[in-house]
């Protein structure tokens, strides 16, 4: 054979691979190996409790008054001093103006208008404030902002119309929703979801214009952005004559169970206990009467039946008329299944609405109106001891009352009549106390816990 023939065979045998192959092998190599490089570390997040801080700042929304009115301001703590911040929430432009507070003193503030109370550093733990209104006895605990509140028993129509005031604390518009319960179930208002409240305003929902009912109604605020804190002043009126009485709701914290309604106030009248059951299931509710002596139930008080979703009012005239003059302080209310509940006394043409206090296992405070006060002190869990102290305007501390109270009863305390705040310390047990006030129509308010420190929440990256 010739030698360029076989110089063909050899360049043939060494010719490189064919491009498809090529492509065909690399390619899928290329894509496991991009898809490895780019594949990120999984990082599980953890969600947490908010932890505690120092609570360096607090607030309290004191809504507006119908006439002439003021603003009781202290703190619970006695050895806190300093200035409080007030700002006047009806007038734009206006720098918030400092009031001293000394040591364990009141201040006792005229201010008509809607106003923010604000405790800044030593001031901010245990601050306490309360509205109230010139002439007949009326007034509310100023709240503090809260992601959502309960408010039973509201009229809207003429002659019962209620007036709902939300106070924005803050520089950013908050947002809220707010939904409606009827005797005949949850009412849709769309005008009323996602209400936006803007910085440093309050915002004002009258009920009889906005959605007029003929009946109660019970109402909740969602806040879905920002704080609020939201109070509700309510009017009773006869229709074709001059009466007219107003007093304010304080929020309650939600449904329950078991829920204690002290002060009921003694002459003839109207008094009427508003129920109402915002779960999906039909609620069951026993009503009991709270005495000094026992806690009974009425042969003549029935069970209730409350529909998923609605609202009902038990009329209690005739059988309050009789047991108030007896001695009954308060309405127990116990329920197969969550409701709110208010109760409402139009008394010699004055309006008195007694809502539930907060059980206290530790401490708790409330600022004292003038008139004819007495505390009341009922749901002890076990026997355990209450020690009240109080305190004039000036800060000068009044003689102690100790109570040993036990389960079953409800027990009375004789404020004295200079005393403008009050404060109870809580051993072995838990209760709940209020302060009844008489003179010039009737008031009740509730002793409750201010904050003491502040919260922190979790935070975490949010999910790629």
């Amino acid at each position: 054979m010739s030698q360029p023939a076989a110089g063909r065979r050899r360049t043939a045998a060494t010719r490189g691979l064919h491009p498809l192959l090529v492509i065909a092998v690399l390619v899928p190599i290329l894509t496991v190996l991009v898809a490895q490089g780019l594949r990120q570390p999984q990082t599980v997040a953890e969600t947490g409790a908010p932890q505690d801080a120092p609570l360096t700042r607090a607030d309290r929304g004191c809504p507006a008054a119908p006439a002439k009115g003021g603003i009781l301001v202290a703190n619970a703590r006695p050895e806190a001093t300093g200035e409080i911040e007030l700002r006047r929430l009806d007038q734009e432009d206006v720098e918030p103006e400092s009031v001293p507070l000394s040591s364990g003193a009141t201040a006792d503030l005229a201010e008509s208008g809607p106003v923010l109370v604000t405790g800044h550093d030593d001031l901010a733990p245990g601050l306490l404030a309360t509205r109230v209104a010139a002439g007949r006895l009326a007034g509310v605990v100023c709240p503090a902002p809260a992601p959502d509140a309960w408010f039973t028993g509201l009229g809207a129509r003429a002659e019962h119309a209620s007036v709902l005031e939300l106070q924005n604390p803050d520089v950013g518009a908050a947002v809220v929703d707010v939904s409606f319960f009827t005797r005949q179930g949850a009412v849709d208002v769309p005008e009323l979801l996602g209400v936006r409240v803007p910085g440093r305003s309050t915002y004002v929902v009258d009920l009889a214009q906005q959605v007029p009912r003929r009946g109660d109604v019970a109402v909740h605020l969602a806040v879905t952005r920002g704080r609020l804190s939201a109070t509700v002043r309510d009017r009773f009126e006869r229709i074709g004559s001059d009466t007219r009485s107003v007093d304010w709701l304080a929020p309650q914290a939600g449904p329950a169970t078991e829920t204690l309604l002290l002060g009921l106030p003694a002459g003839r009248g109207y008094r009427t206990l508003t129920l109402a059951n915002p779960g999906e299931d039909q609620a069951r509710v026993d009503l009991k009467l709270v005495t000094e002596d026992s806690t009974f139930a009425p042969a003549d008080l029935k069970q209730v039946q409350v529909r998923p979703g609605s609202l009902v009012n038990v009329h209690l005239d005739k059988i309050l008329a009789r047991e108030v003059r007896k001695g009954a302080l308060g309405v127990q209310v116990t329920a197969t299944r969550p409701v709110t509940s208010t109760f409402t006394s139009l008394v010699h043409d004055d309006l008195t609405v007694a809502q539930a206090p907060p059980a206290v296992d530790d401490t708790a405070s409330v600022l004292l109106p003038p008139g004819d006060r007495t505390m009341l002190v009922a749901g002890a869990t076990t026997t355990g001891l209450v020690t009240v102290t109080f305190r004039d305007a000036d800060g000068g501390e009044l003689p102690e009352q100790k109570v040993e109270v036990t389960p079953g009863r409800a027990f009375t305390v004789p404020v004295p009549a200079k005393a403008t705040l009050a404060t109870m310390t809580v051993a072995r047990t838990s209760v709940s106390a209020a302060v009844l006030v008489e003179g010039d129509g009737a008031l009740v308010l509730p002793f409750g816990s201010p904050a003491e420190v502040g919260l922190v929440p979790s935070v975490r990256p949010a999910d790629r």
